[in-house]
């Protein structure tokens, strides 16, 4: 797990030198520079044990790159590799107008370029091949003089630097690399550092003493030890040292007590504008985090039959990026076409379910409309086939007739009509009744 270190842990001595949580892979560079101040374009291999490139490594990859790929199982170069990379990358971008002008390759001894396949190619094309002796790449070859010292110093700081946005909470991988080394390649890989890297080696101009003088041993210097008596206070940062400085400061104001107040703002200030950009980078990780954990493809740039070493140029991964990219798009849109049939298919789900109800809710009504209709019908029928009552209003007897009769009361009788049913007075004189047929109806006894 990284650990980023403050001053006051390293003055302190909690905390001497950053940590890192040990996980290593390597990305061989295959860099090549030419006297004229140019760079031929760098090949990075990546480790892989498919040998292809997955799409995610190359997702900042841009049109105007020099940058070529491979990929082998341990990251590193072989001799095949070697071979390819003379073929496709250095001839290419070397060859001269006439066929007849040669050309010098200073290589060091490293078994992929000093072997007998390299060599054959090299002088078929024109090219001599100059090998440094062991142990003097240090002094006499031009990238390790002033190309790949810059190069690691710039890398790192920019690893540096995007690692503290992040404060340690992501790491490193293979998809945010490419970005980094290409601001570090562009910053180190400039026309000075070139042309100072011959200059440095004697190479060109060819000045053979440049080298020899620092051969000769340099007698050591040692340094003096720091006076420690001279070393001021410690700086006040927490609240309690400041409130207690400027205690001190009241009692004795000394210009000791108003530089440790002074320093102790600067300091606070310095560490404002540190949390300031801390927050700002937390953002910036959270997306990088998010993209770094997506899986990557696979471009498909070996093919299936192809066993041998290959070095892909910019064009060509591009293409396949493009090509990958299409393929996506159509699957999304696949996918989109998929999942807007079935919202629809929802839909007419959900509305057929609605009619469904609104139909049960329907019939469900009617069914209780029906059932209110017989019951009240029944009540009817049986109200009707209840015997007559008789009841006594006033001292006179009445009582109700629902018989279907024809009634023909005489001229002193009262007639009451209601809707199902007629109530008749009877007097003492009493009525003639007839039915509908017109036959006479004779009363018992009681009702008269």
């Amino acid at each position: 797990m990284r650990r980023i270190m403050s001053r006051e842990a390293y003055e302190k001595g909690r905390c001497t030198q950053a940590t890192h949580d040990g996980n290593r892979e390597f990305i061989t560079l295959i860099a090549c520079i030419s006297a004229l101040g140019i760079a031929i374009p760098p090949v990075l291999l990546y480790k892989g044990t498919s040998r292809d490139l997955m799409d995610t490594w190359v997702d900042n990859l841009g049109e105007k790159d020099p940058f070529h790929f491979g990929s082998t199982e341990n990251g590193w170069t072989n001799d095949a590799y070697g071979l390819e990379w003379l073929k496709t990358v250095f001839e290419p971008n070397t060859r001269p107008n006439r066929a007849t002008t040669k050309r010098l390759l200073i290589v060091d001894g490293h078994s992929s370029h000093v072997n007998l396949a390299f060599i054959n190619y090299a002088d078929s094309c024109g090219i001599i091949i100059l090998i440094l002796p062991p142990h003097s790449t240090h002094r006499l070859q031009p990238l390790d003089l002033n190309c790949f010292l810059p190069l690691g110093t710039k890398y790192g700081v920019h690893l540096n630097n995007w690692l503290h946005k992040s404060l340690g909470q992501t790491s490193m991988s293979k998809r945010t690399f490419l970005p980094i080394f290409r601001l570090a390649w562009d910053e180190s890989f400039t026309k000075d550092n070139i042309l100072g890297g011959f200059r440095k080696a004697g190479i060109w101009p060819f000045n053979p003493p440049v080298v020899l003088d620092l051969i000769k041993r340099q007698p050591e210097t040692s340094l003096d030890e720091e006076d420690k008596s001279n070393k001021p206070p410690p700086t006040p940062l927490t609240a309690k040292s400041i409130r207690w400085i400027q205690k001190a400061y009241k009692a004795n104001p000394s210009t000791e007590n108003i530089d440790l107040i002074f320093r102790s703002q600067q300091r606070l200030a310095a560490q404002h504008e540190i949390d300031q950009h801390i927050q700002r980078g937390l953002f910036e990780t959270i997306k990088t985090e998010k993209e770094r954990r997506q899986r990557g493809k696979r471009l498909n740039l070996v093919g299936k039959e192809d066993t041998g070493a290959q070095i892909f140029s910019p064009h060509q991964v591009l293409a396949a990026k493009e090509y990958a990219a299409t393929n996506q798009a159509e699957i999304d849109a696949e996918k989109a076409g998929k999942a807007a049939k079935k919202v629809v298919a929802a839909e007419n789900k959900q509305r057929k379910e609605e009619e469904a109800q609104e139909k049960a809710l329907q019939r469900q009504v009617d069914k209780e409309a029906k059932a209110q209709a017989k019951a009240e019908e029944k009540a009817a029928k049986e109200a009707q086939n209840k015997q007559p009552e008789v009841q006594k209003k006033n001292g006179k007897e009445s009582f109700i007739v629902v018989l279907p009769i024809k009634f023909t009361p005489s001229s002193s009788t009262k007639i009451v009509t209601f809707a199902e049913h007629i109530e008749v007075v009877v007097n003492e004189e009493g009525s003639q009744m007839t039915s509908a047929a017109g036959r006479k109806i004779k009363l018992p006894q009681r009702f008269r």
